[in-house]
């Protein structure tokens, strides 16, 4: 619906095409309280919702944007102390690690060497986390 990630990102949220959401552009307020989210309509029906991963919900990019619960990695956190990602990073003894997804800029998208090894990538702490989270819930 749109090739900006965030108006994306509210259109798979919520069913609606950027007009509809008002959402344009990365720093746009997303519709919230204006049009009900999938995660909410699913949470209503009794669905179990969970967010792993870089949701950049604006204009609070820490906050649920309708899930019941949620585990961060925003790419470039507004508060890296509670970013679940960089906290998971900090435990794991990798404090040198500054930019968690990669250096922005020019280099931004061209590949570019891990500073850490493979299983403190983004990619497969998401996978992780998903896999913990299906696990956890197997009983309910």
């Amino acid at each position: 619906p749109s090739p900006v990630c965030g108006p994306a990102r509210a259109s798979l949220h919520t069913g609606c095409y950027p007009w509809r959401t008002g959402v344009f552009e990365n720093s746009d307020a997303w519709p919230w309280g204006r049009l009900p989210g999938i995660p909410e309509l699913l949470g209503d029906r009794g669905y179990r919702t969970h967010a792993i991963g870089k949701s950049h919900f604006m204009p609070n990019r820490q906050g649920t944007g309708g899930f019941q619960t949620r585990e961060s990695s925003e790419e470039v956190p507004d508060e890296p102390e509670r970013d679940d990602f960089v906290r998971f990073l900090q435990a794991a003894g990798c404090p040198h690690v500054w930019d968690a997804c990669g250096q922005r800029g020019d280099f931004y998208y061209l590949p570019q060497p891990g500073q850490t090894e493979e299983r403190f990538h983004n990619t497969g702490w998401i996978g992780d986390r998903a896999v913990a989270f299906l696990r956890g819930q197997a009983q309910s």
